[in-house]
């Protein structure tokens, strides 16, 4: 199991329950943080990784969707 398969469920439930008709900011808000947290860990994996730009991350993203879903 990847780590995106890991980290969604926790974080599916956190959309379900606070995924209220205008919130949608606050949850645009811990989408952004869980994703630079996520390009945070992946950078800090490897001295490769240090290198890692935000094109090459968007690349793992879309291989890697983390989703609410």
């Amino acid at each position: 199991m990847n780590r995106s398969a890991k980290s969604t469920p926790p974080y599916r439930g956190h959309y379900a329950y606070y995924g209220v008709a205008g919130n949608l900011r606050s949850l645009v808000k811990v989408y952004r943080v869980v994703e630079r947290y996520w390009r945070r860990m992946l950078c800090s994996r490897s001295w490769a990784g240090r290198r890692l730009t935000w094109d090459a991350f968007n690349q793992i993203k879309e291989r890697t969707p983390f989703t609410a879903t």
